[in-house]
């Protein structure tokens, strides 16, 4: 909207065009120079006083239209409270929706983490009965730290968030062609700084559970797990920091500092070997 400083700052700019011209006037002799500027403040006066007339135009008719806008808005009270009706009903239909993916995104992070647990169990339960993966020997069965191999078939365990990431960005491959949308990490904030309340009514998820204990390797029949260093095994054992970059949640923190803890008790009983120091 027009206001009026933005009059004023015209009219000042009129006002010092029509100065220099006058100025120039008075003078008895005119140079080159000053001929110039006596004519290219003659051709500002034009302009400028063109782009005052309409300025007082704009403002004028955009006061009207505030002064009117009452009775506008009165006039539309049917038009405005179905639209005020119908955006509530889809707000709340768009909350239900995302609380919806929401807990299907939690049950797919469910079955990948039990999917493993059962990776984990089968391989323990087979290096119990003396069936190890042993390296540089293809054994056609066996459990090993990497997964289990059932009849030449391996079984490796999948990263949850991974999946979870992949599955997004396969929808947003469908509805954004280009690739933006949900990959572009700035919309997660967007989305946190809307003032309309929509997040709000997405349904709270419950506190995370605490990570169930990995099935511990058995012992008795000598079935150790190699590394080449220590610093392959702590990798091995943090491997899911690294789905998460930065920002890793608490729990996910507590369950990897847990694992490492496991690994220093498994190096001491000798279910851990490294190969070197």
């Amino acid at each position: 909207m027009i206001t009026q400083e933005d009059i004023a700052r015209v009219a000042l700019e009129l006002e010092q065009a029509e100065d220099t011209v006058t100025k120039l006037r008075l003078k008895r002799y005119i140079t080159s120079a000053a001929g110039a500027s006596y004519a290219a403040a003659k051709g500002r006066i034009e302009l400028v006083r063109g782009e005052l007339e309409r300025l007082n135009v704009q403002y004028e008719a955009e006061q009207q239209a505030l002064a009117d806008r009452p009775d506008v808005e009165k006039a539309a009270a049917k038009e405005i409270g179905a639209a005020k009706k119908e955006l509530e009903a889809s707000h709340d239909a768009l909350a239900t929706a995302a609380s919806t993916a929401q807990q299907a995104l939690l049950d797919l992070y469910g079955a990948a983490e039990a999917h493993n647990a059962l990776i984990a169990r089968h391989s323990a339960a087979l290096t119990v009965r003396g069936l190890a993966v042993e390296e540089g020997r293809d054994h056609q069965t066996g459990g090993g730290r990497d997964g289990l191999r059932i009849r030449g078939v391996w079984w490796v365990p999948v990263q949850s968030v991974a999946l979870l990431t992949w599955v997004t960005d396969q929808v947003a491959a469908v509805c954004w062609p280009r690739g933006t949308g949900m990959r572009s990490a700035t919309g997660r904030h967007a989305l946190e700084r809307r003032s309309d309340g929509l997040l709000g009514k997405v349904a709270k998820l419950p506190a995370p559970a605490p990570a169930e204990p990995r099935p511990k390797r058995a012992k008795a029949l000598g079935a150790p797990v190699y590394f080449r260093n220590r610093h392959e095994a702590e990798e091995a054992a943090s491997s899911e920091l690294r789905d998460w970059g930065r920002d890793v949640p608490a729990n996910v923190r507590a369950s990897v500092e847990r694992r490492l803890r496991q690994l220093e008790e498994d190096i001491a009983s000798g279910q851990v070997i490294l190969r070197s120091s």
